[in-house]
Protein backbone atom coordinates (compact mmCIF):
# COMPACT_ATOMS: atom_id res chain seq x y z
CA UNK A 1 0.00 0.00 0.00
CA UNK A 2 1.17 3.52 -1.01
CA UNK A 3 1.24 5.88 1.43
CA UNK A 4 1.05 3.85 4.28
CA UNK A 5 -0.29 6.01 7.81
CA UNK A 6 2.24 5.95 10.68
CA UNK A 7 -0.28 5.58 12.67
CA UNK A 8 -2.19 2.63 11.40
CA UNK A 9 1.25 0.51 12.08
CA UNK A 10 1.21 2.13 15.30
CA UNK A 11 -2.67 0.82 15.85
CA UNK A 12 -1.56 -3.04 14.61
CA UNK A 13 1.18 -2.68 16.79
CA UNK A 14 -0.62 -2.05 19.96
CA UNK A 15 -2.74 -4.76 19.01
CA UNK A 16 -0.36 -7.32 19.03
CA UNK A 17 1.51 -5.61 22.12
CA UNK A 18 -1.44 -6.33 23.64
CA UNK A 19 -2.00 -9.94 22.46
CA UNK A 20 1.66 -10.82 23.67
CA UNK A 21 2.66 -11.04 19.96
CA UNK A 22 5.96 -8.76 20.88
CA UNK A 23 7.86 -9.65 18.05
CA UNK A 24 5.42 -9.22 15.50
CA UNK A 25 4.47 -5.40 17.43
CA UNK A 26 8.26 -4.57 17.12
CA UNK A 27 7.84 -4.56 13.67
CA UNK A 28 4.76 -2.58 12.77
CA UNK A 29 6.40 0.17 15.42
CA UNK A 30 9.28 -0.15 13.17
CA UNK A 31 7.62 0.76 9.89
CA UNK A 32 5.82 3.77 12.01
CA UNK A 33 9.46 5.13 13.17
CA UNK A 34 10.48 4.84 9.50
CA UNK A 35 7.81 7.13 8.09
CA UNK A 36 7.36 9.38 11.59
CA UNK A 37 10.73 9.27 13.37
CA UNK A 38 9.83 11.48 15.82
CA UNK A 39 6.98 10.51 17.41
CA UNK A 40 7.87 9.13 20.72
CA UNK A 41 4.44 6.92 21.55
CA UNK A 42 6.02 4.78 18.58
CA UNK A 43 9.80 4.51 20.34
CA UNK A 44 8.11 4.09 23.74
CA UNK A 45 6.18 1.02 22.28
CA UNK A 46 9.13 -0.46 20.63
CA UNK A 47 10.75 0.03 23.88
CA UNK A 48 8.04 -2.13 26.25
CA UNK A 49 7.59 -4.65 23.34
CA UNK A 50 11.64 -5.24 23.39
CA UNK A 51 11.69 -5.06 27.39
CA UNK A 52 8.71 -8.10 27.21
CA UNK A 53 11.46 -9.76 25.33
CA UNK A 54 13.85 -9.75 27.86
CA UNK A 55 15.99 -7.00 25.66
CA UNK A 56 16.38 -4.40 27.75
CA UNK A 57 19.54 -2.90 26.52
CA UNK A 58 17.59 -2.55 23.55
CA UNK A 59 14.54 -1.24 25.13
CA UNK A 60 16.49 1.74 26.77
CA UNK A 61 18.16 2.52 23.31
CA UNK A 62 14.59 3.32 22.32
CA UNK A 63 14.02 5.89 25.42
CA UNK A 64 17.43 7.62 25.20
CA UNK A 65 16.32 7.72 21.42
CA UNK A 66 13.16 9.78 23.03
CA UNK A 67 15.02 11.53 25.34
CA UNK A 68 18.17 12.70 23.34
CA UNK A 69 17.12 12.60 20.07
CA UNK A 70 13.42 13.81 19.58
CA UNK A 71 14.23 15.55 22.83
CA UNK A 72 11.38 14.85 24.61
CA UNK A 73 13.06 14.68 27.79
CA UNK A 74 9.42 15.63 29.80
CA UNK A 75 7.96 12.23 28.98
CA UNK A 76 7.12 10.88 32.15
CA UNK A 77 6.05 7.37 30.83
CA UNK A 78 9.31 7.62 28.83
CA UNK A 79 11.90 7.88 32.09
CA UNK A 80 9.40 5.22 33.93
CA UNK A 81 9.46 2.43 31.18
CA UNK A 82 13.16 3.49 31.32
CA UNK A 83 13.72 3.17 35.06
CA UNK A 84 11.98 -0.23 34.88
CA UNK A 85 14.55 -1.83 32.10
CA UNK A 86 17.60 -0.38 33.43
CA UNK A 87 16.64 -2.46 36.79
CA UNK A 88 17.16 -5.54 34.88
CA UNK A 89 20.48 -4.79 33.62
CA UNK A 90 23.76 -4.94 35.51
CA UNK A 91 25.50 -2.04 37.16
CA UNK A 92 22.66 0.41 36.30
CA UNK A 93 20.81 0.67 39.62
CA UNK A 94 21.77 4.52 39.84
CA UNK A 95 20.56 5.35 36.26
CA UNK A 96 17.18 2.95 37.38
CA UNK A 97 17.14 5.53 40.27
CA UNK A 98 17.30 8.36 37.89
CA UNK A 99 15.34 8.00 35.59
CA UNK A 100 12.49 6.46 38.59
CA UNK A 101 13.20 10.24 40.20
CA UNK A 102 12.75 11.82 36.80
CA UNK A 103 9.56 10.32 36.06
CA UNK A 104 8.06 11.78 38.92
CA UNK A 105 9.64 14.83 38.77
CA UNK A 106 7.02 17.93 38.27
CA UNK A 107 8.49 19.99 35.51
CA UNK A 108 7.77 23.50 35.45
CA UNK A 109 6.52 24.63 31.96
CA UNK A 110 2.84 24.86 32.37
CA UNK A 111 0.96 27.89 34.21
CA UNK A 112 -1.13 27.38 36.98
Amino acid sequence: MVDQNPEEYYLEGVLQYDAGNYTESIDLFEKAIQLDPEESKYWLMKGKALYNLERYEEAVDCYNYVINVIEDEYNKDVWAAKADALRYIEGKEVEAEIAEARAKLEHHHHHH
